[in-house]
This record gives C-alpha cells, sequence and structure tokens, in this order.
C-alpha cells in the first residue's frame, strides 16, 4: 500500500555530508562530513549530544559512520587512510586504524570510504579505493581478514547471521566472513550502495545505472529492478524487509521490495545549487530501526522523515 511520508526535520551542517546511520536503538543519528566532523544528534530533541573527529587538519574528510549493534561504538572512515572507534556513549577514541596502500592503489584518491560491524559486534570491515575490504577485531583493533576486489571498494556490508561480507565496487562480490572464500558476485555498473535483506536471503544494489537491483543472495540470480532515475547512491532494507529505499540525484524512493512497485517519493532540498560532478553524487540514507523514520543526506543537508502506511495510520 502506499506510504505517507512528512518531513520532520531539516539538518544543515555547513559541510557535505557523506553518511548517516541511526543507533541500534534509534535515539541517535550520526552524520559524516566533509569537515571530518561526526555529530551525533539526539533523535527526542534533535539537539547535537557530541562530535568525533575523523582525518587530520590536511585530510578532513569522514566518508562513512556507523553504530554497532550492540550500541557500545561509533565506527568513522575517511581520506586519511584510517578507521576509528570510538566510545558510542561518550565520544571517546578507542581505536585508530590504517590502511597501508600498497602497490594497487585502486581508483581515484585513496582513501577507507566504507565501515560496517558485524551483528555480534565482535568484527568491523572497513572498504577503501585501495581495492580491499578488511576486517578487525572491534575490541582490539587486530586485521583478521583481508579480501580485494578492484578497481575499488565502495561499500560493505555483512549479512545478518554475520557469515557474509557483501563488498560493492565494478563487481558486487559475497564472502565468507570467516575464511575470505568468494562464494558469489554481481555485476551492476558501478555499485555504490549495498544492502543485505533482513532474511539475508536478498542482496539489493544501486548502479550508475540509475536501477535498483534485487539479488537471490546465494546464487547471483537477479530477482528484481526497480528504476530511480538518477544514479543510485545508496539502497536499504525497511527492518521488516517489505521496503526497499533507494537514493540519488534529490530523490529518494520507497518500493515494495516484492514487486517492485513504488510506494513513496520524496524529494531533498538543493537549494544551495548543483555541485560538481565529482561531488554531487555523495548521498545516502538510512531507516531508523523501526522503519517510522528515514533520514536522507544531499549535499549540505540531512532530512529525516516519518513514513507510515496510509490505510494503517
Amino acid at each position: 500500500m502506499p506510504i505517507e511520508s512528512m518531513l520532520i526535520t531539516a539538518i544543515r551542517t555547513g559541510k557535505l555530508i557523506f553518511d548517516i546511520t541511526f543507533s541500534p536503538d534509534g535515539r541517535w543519528l550520526a552524520l559524516a562530513t566533509g569537515s571530518g566532523a561526526v555529530p551525533v544528534i539526539e533523535v527526542a530533541t534533535w539537539r547535537e549530544h557530541f562530535v568525533v573527529r575523523q582525518g587530520s587538519w590536511f585530510n578532513p574528510y569522514a566518508l562513512g559512520v556507523a553504530f554497532s549493534p550492540d550500541g557500545r561504538w561509533l565506527a568513522t572512515c575517511g581520506v586519511d587512510l584510517t578507521a576509528r572507534v570510538w566510545d558510542a556513549h561518550t565520544g571517546k577514541q578507542l581505536l585508530k586504524l590504517r590502511h597501508r596502500i600498497g602497490k594497487n592503489p585502486g581508483a581515484g584518491l585513496p582513501k577507507v570510504q566504507a565501515v560496517a560491524f558485524s551483528p555480534d559486534s565482535r568484527w568491523l570491515a572497513t572498504g577503501s579505493a585501495d581495492c580491499t575490504a578488511r576486517i578487525f577485531d572491534a575490541a582490539t583493533g587486530q586485521e583478521l581478514l583481508r579480501v580485494t576486489n578492484s578497481p575499488g571498494v565502495n561499500g560493505v556490508v555483512f549479512s545478518p547471521d554475520g557469515r557474509w561480507l557483501a563488498t560493492s565496487g565494478a563487481k558486487t562480490r559475497i564472502w565468507d566472513a570467516a575464511s575470505g572464500k568468494q562464494l558469489a558476485s554481481v555485476t551492476h555498473d558501478l555499485c555504490m550502495g549495498v544492502a543485505f535483506s533482513p532474511d539475508g536471503r536478498r542482496l539489493a544494489t544501486g548502479g550508475s545505472d540509475g536501477i535498483g537491483r534485487v539479488w537471490d543472495a546465494q546464487s547471483g540470480a537477479e530477482l528484481l529492478q526497480v528504476s530511480h532515475g538518477a544514479r543510485v547512491q545508496d539502497v536499504a532494507f525497511s527492518s521488516d524487509g517489505r521496503w526497499l529505499a533507494t537514493c540519488g540525484g534529490n530523490t529518494a524512493q520507497i518500493w515494495d521490495a516484492a514487486t517492485g512497485k513504488q510506494l513513496a517519493s520524496v524529494t531533498h532540498d538543493c537549494s544551495v545549487g548543483p555541485l560538481p560532478p565529482c561531488l554531487a553524487g555523495y548521498v545516502a540514507l538510512a531507516f531508523s530501526p523501526d522503519s517510522y523514520l528515514l533520514a536522507t543526506c544531499v549535499q549540505y543537508t540531512a532530512q529525516v522523515w516519518r513514513l507510515r502506511d496510509r490505510e494503517d495510520g
């Protein structure tokens, strides 16, 4: 059934926003920004709780952010070739994890551009333009696994049971998270966003072809296509797996994840005007844990929308 969407707040940072995520209890919203600042905002009041800073003064960009599922930690990553782990309650830095670039630096400026925790919060995965995805012990920082996904890793995500790791790029691959063995792969033009469905059976990708695709996570068979109309930068499933969200350009759209029927579309405020192509594509979205809220970010603004089924109220 169609979804009603209502804009409830807009958060303007003055800096480009590259990623956005909710905490597992839905109390906090974290933003990764081009100044290196990662503000953590209280959802009840939309007031800033604290700020952590990713990067150095000459490489300040924060590109990715993630909360651990147990709510203890916040991870960030950026252009300074590091990922960092922070106490999610106090903002104290606990770990600094370096990606040391080898002989193949991958595509474009070397950077760590994606982070994701395993469902049990024991592991932290990172994805980098150096063509690698790595898994670290989230408590000690020890590197446990490294896999290669040329020409760069744009996104990383664990399956809900923690057994698999998906990495997105020119080709999206699914790996055994313990051994590093490749289990499946799908081809989607320059895939940026990647997401597992809550049951782990489906994998969603978004590509430069303006299409969101859903795949069988085991076989790699394509199950569904939705036409977003602009390069798809991020994808997400709702917590019950019924909805698939895509974003790109200045819109986010919500689809029936089984049929591909469009249920809602929201248009993001881009009043500051167009950006150069190298920056205009940095958009992201996230459902709140209960899927009642959808957060989107384009350019300098994050917006939060309240969602509801029209017939449910």
